[in-house]
């Protein structure tokens, strides 16, 4: 019996967490909006080619630098049923890109939505008690070409997305 319930323990704490944990089998996402998901992978793919290709493309109001080696725009629509609600481009001390970071809002993204477009999303980041209940979310990433895209919810339910990363290698 502790023997069965020792392997048990085992088995699940090396076992890698699967994305998909909660999610119904049929892989069914809801409403999905291609031109979102278009744009982020737009995005995603120009993250090689540095900050100028994403300035090209780069949704909300135009940027606007500060000193501190931060753009940052308002808001703005980013596809038919969703909004940027603040985004950032970072820059690290020898000038290019660090992270780029955009704020969501409109119609609830879920992960399962991720998941069909990102199915090899790891868990990155989870609420922590002494955290404030804005600051709450669950953090997810996915490894694309010469980056990667992370993806945080808030937390509880209903699990939005509230904003989208894109960080070079």
């Amino acid at each position: 019996m502790i023997a069965r319930v020792a392997g048990a323990f085992l088995l699940a704490l090396f076992t890698p967490y699967d994305a998909n944990h909660g999610l119904p089998a049929s892989g069914d996402a809801g409403d999905q909006d291609p031109v979102f998901w278009q744009r982020v992978n737009d995005i995603a793919s120009r993250l090689a080619e540095g900050e100028e290709a994403l300035r090209g493309v780069w949704p909300g109001s135009s940027l606007s630098s500060s000193d501190d080696d931060r753009s940052e725009s308002g808001a703005g629509p980013f596809s038919p049923s969703t909004t940027v609600t603040r985004s950032e481009l970072r820059q690290r001390r020898d000038g290019r890109l660090a992270v780029a970071v955009i704020d969501i809002g409109g119609r609830c993204v879920s992960r399962g939505e991720v998941l069909t477009h990102y199915p090899g999303l790891e868990l990155r980041d989870t609420p922590r008690p002494d955290m404030p209940d804005a600051s709450k979310r669950v953090v997810w990433s996915a490894n694309v070409d010469r980056g990667s895209v992370v993806f945080s919810f808030a937390d509880g339910a209903p699990g939005c997305l509230r904003s989208v990363s894109f960080s070079p290698d």
